[in-house]
């Protein structure tokens, strides 16, 4: 037989359940009990101050028989009103409170207080099979016209109509339902005939579906997780949204791993970056369309050795519109290595995860791996993959890869391809002077031997044409524009054409570094970036580089002649002008995204403690305020490619060949 016992309860707190327990008997759903039962009370604070009277029901409901009538699938009763324009939300009035226990098992249902003991006529909060019972009556209630115009989750009731006329009808039916059965309504709570409406924490409207923005705020502001169970309890609530998110499970990815139960506590730079973009994705989201049965789906998928992804979308109008995103990490390194099987991986966990769509009807898949085309005609495949292909054999889709969308685009738009010069599923291709590879980049052969065997100029129109084939790879050099600063001189009108030592030097060194130049990182937009920034008397440096493994991987260098020598002698407007160019030179990459700012000065910390500030900084750091990232001050040792970029040329003797950051 079930009991608790009475808990201690603070003056407040009893005055509360005084108030309550009046207020209860009053309206008829409790009365004074002389039950054998007997379960606990507690109170615990809402949101904004007031005590809820909670009741624990936990030894009851480790006895009784569980009521197996499902809860309907959130994201399925928001599929139900695609196409709708008008809608109304109904809230019953302490729903649960409108349905009555059966006389023998009200004694089931007693508490104790300080005051007596009591029972609920009513059905109350906290039973196991008060859910399931709830929304079994408001499924018998609807059930006629139920994924109609009508879906009903517990006592939330939502009605979404195509036209003004109709939406008065369904009105009509529900409301005369709701009297027929007698059930009350919150009337603190109903919205009517809305153009756009807030259903389950989503924003619903004939454009699509949103985040609810007191949602969007509560993400934007969530402070950084001290504990496992904060990690789980943000996790929890951006999960709630991952239909919105591209990759989210890759992005989450070091988050999950902290809540692993052999997982030690460690906030690492990487759960930083990704507690970052979990943040921004959900605050940067992009407006989901509601599926059209009447339209065909375009599934797109993609699989790399972190994870795999894929979109459900429609066409509208000449673009395609995402439905929902879907990502999953890679279940394991084997797989990660095979190629084609994590993009048959990719597509399996796509169909499966989309069944509910796709199943018996046409759909297109777009993908852009061969591999998808000729895995049946392997001779041995594993367990695994007999069993994928055996799913997605069951579906009617045609296979597009993304090279044959290119074509067929420029097929519709009647243009024509010089088939001599294209090259079709290379792993490396040459593409506008550059050599380019699935993760990295270099220069072409034939422009570094250019380079390597073009002669001394001699006037100065042959300077400007070395200078213009160099500034074209200048991404690749670590200290171009110091390295090229007497050559570039040359070119100006005041400056006489003669080549001194000088300009010598900077030619043959110019030569040495474009034809001995560093391999650069493609941009992996997963990753987090990292700045690097260094200012000298005569010039600025800065790198782009992301983590690859234990070392940091250069994606670009920049590098800038000082523009006049009173900058040059302050040292804090120095560094600062070397950061706002390269937060300016690399907006595409950083702007809206959280990214790390590697630096030797401490200036940049104390910058605007300063009282007076000229207007160029002024402008420099409003700029830079609109820019997230996270200060890591880098001694100069560890800064030195930086460091290197903003020195001069002829003390560049000892520049290091190898990108050694860690």
């Amino acid at each position: 037989m079930p009991r608790g016992r009475i808990y201690r309860l603070s003056p407040a707190e009893l005055d509360e359940l005084r108030r309550q327990l009046k207020e209860l008997t009053e309206k008829g759903w409790i009365r004074p009990s002389t039950s054998p039962y007997g379960a606990p009370v507690l109170f615990v604070p809402k949101k904004g101050g007031p005590l809820r009277m909670c009741i624990d029901y936990r030894g009851l409901n480790a006895i009784t028989v569980k009521n197996v009538e499902p809860l309907p699938r959130i994201a399925d009763l928001l599929d139900r009103v695609q196409g709708c324009r008008y809608f109304t939300k109904i809230d019953l009035k302490s729903g649960y409170h409108q349905i009555a226990v059966r006389p023998e098992d009200q004694h089931k249902t007693a508490f104790q207080t300080r005051y007596g003991l009591y029972e609920f006529v009513v059905m109350p909060f906290g039973l196991c099979n008060a859910p399931g019972t709830f929304q079994h009556a408001m499924n018998r209630i609807f059930h006629d016209y139920l994924d109609k115009f009508i879906v009903v989750y517990l006592d939330y009731i939502l009605i979404s109509s195509r036209t003004v006329e109709e939406h008065a009808e369904h009105l009509k039916t529900v409301l005369g339902l709701l009297r027929q059965h007698q059930y009350k309504v919150n009337l603190d709570k109903r919205e009517f005939g809305r153009t756009k409406i807030l259903y389950l924490g989503h924003e619903i409207s004939a454009d699509g579906l949103r985040p609810k923005d007191a949602k969007v705020a509560s993400i934007r502001d969530w402070p950084r997780p001290q504990t496992v169970t904060e990690v789980r309890s943000f996790l929890g609530m951006t999960g709630y949204y991952r239909p919105f998110v591209k990759n989210y499970s890759t992005i989450a990815s070091p988050l999950t791993d902290l809540t692993r139960l052999d997982a030690p506590w460690e906030w690492t730079e990487e759960c930083e970056a990704s507690f970052k973009k979990l943040k921004y994705a959900l605050t940067h989201y992009e407006v989901l369309k509601l599926p059209d049965p009447d339209k065909p789906f375009v599934v797109t998928t993609d699989a790399s050795q972190y994870g795999i992804g894929a979109v459900l979308a429609q066409q509208e109008g000449p673009k395609l519109r995402p439905i929902e995103y879907m990502s999953k990490k890679m279940s394991s390194q084997k797989l990660a290595k095979s190629t084609y099987e994590r993009e048959l991986n990719a597509l399996y966990r796509a169909l499966v995860h989309w069944r509910h769509y796709l199943l018996g009807r046409f759909f297109n898949v777009r993908s852009d791996h061969e591999t998808l085309r000729w895995i049946k005609t392997q001779p041995v495949l594993s367990d695994a993959l007999k069993r994928w292909i055996q799913v997605i054999d069951m579906y009617d889709y045609q296979l597009d890869p993304i090279k044959e969308i290119v074509l067929s685009l420029l097929r519709q738009h009647k243009y024509k391809i010089n088939s001599e010069k294209c090259e079709f599923g290379s792993a490396k291709i040459l593409s506008l002077g550059h050599e380019i590879f699935a993760d990295r980049i270099r220069l072409e052969d034939a422009k570094v031997a250019s380079i390597r065997d073009r002669p001394q100029p001699r006037i100065v129109i042959e300077v400007g044409s070395f200078l213009g084939m160099c500034g074209y790879y200048r991404n690749f050099v670590k200290n171009y524009s110091t390295v090229a600063s007497p050559v570039t001189d040359l070119t100006r009108l005041d400056t006489p054409s003669k080549c001194i030592d000088e300009c010598e030097a900077a030619f043959k060194q110019l030569k040495h570094a474009l034809t001995h130049h560093e391999v650069l990182m493609v941009p992996d937009p997963e990753r987090p970036f990292f700045v690097t920034t260094d200012a000298s008397q005569y010039g600025i440096g800065a790198v782009l580089a992301q983590q690859e493994g234990k070392k940091l991987r250069p994606v670009k260098y920049m590098s800038k002649k000082m523009p006049s020598k009173k900058l040059a002698k302050s040292t804090y407007e120095k560094e600062l002008y070397a950061l706002y160019k390269a937060l300016v030179h690399w907006r595409h990459y950083l702007l809206g995204r959280f990214f790390y700012l590697r630096t030797d000065h401490q200036t940049l910390k104390w910058i605007k403690t300063h009282l007076v500030l000229s207007n160029a900084l002024e402008q420099w750091i409003e700029v830079i305020d609109q820019y997230d990232f996270k200060r890591d001050y880098a001694k100069g040792e560890y800064n030195k490619v930086a460091d290197a970029l903003s020195r001069r040329a002829d003390y560049l003797g000892a520049l290091i060949t190898e990108f050694g950051l860690s």
